[in-house]
């Protein structure tokens, strides 16, 4: 295969195409990180999530949740997390909808990670505490 960003562009949606079917049976996400190449080759990161079966969404490790809402409360001042917002899904005005999908303390800015489309996005705590 030659390496180039046409290739390594398909090579990344044959890939996402056969994952569906792992993903779907061992009830995990799969997602397949940013790719570097040269004419040798190349490589990535790959990232596998548990999925909450019932919901859906990538589950959060039960024994450091309550351990990251407290520290999110304690960072940002706001107990959002304790209506269990991951996995909640919001309706926009324009007619999108997105879902909380993680938060991330380390992230001062922008800690609320959120998915619209199928695509990922961040935003800050203010623009989720109006709409939970």
């Amino acid at each position: 295969m030659e390496m180039s960003q046409t290739n390594i562009t398909m090579f990344r949606n044959a890939f996402n195409s056969k994952m569906k079917e792992l993903e779907a049976e061992f009830g995990v996400k799969v997602n397949l990180g940013n790719i570097s190449y040269n004419n040798a080759g190349f490589h990535t990161k790959m990232e596998v999530k548990n999925l909450d079966l019932s919901t859906g969404t990538v589950m959060i490790n039960p024994r450091n949740e309550s351990a990251a809402k407290r520290a999110f409360v304690a960072k940002f001042g706001s107990d959002i997390l304790s209506d269990g917002i991951i996995g909640k899904r919001f309706h926009l005005w324009n007619g999108g909808v997105i879902t909380i999908t993680d938060f991330d303390t380390k992230k001062p800015k922008y800690p609320i990670l959120y998915e619209k489309d199928g695509k990922r996005f961040k935003c800050s705590v203010s623009s989720i505490e109006g709409r939970a």
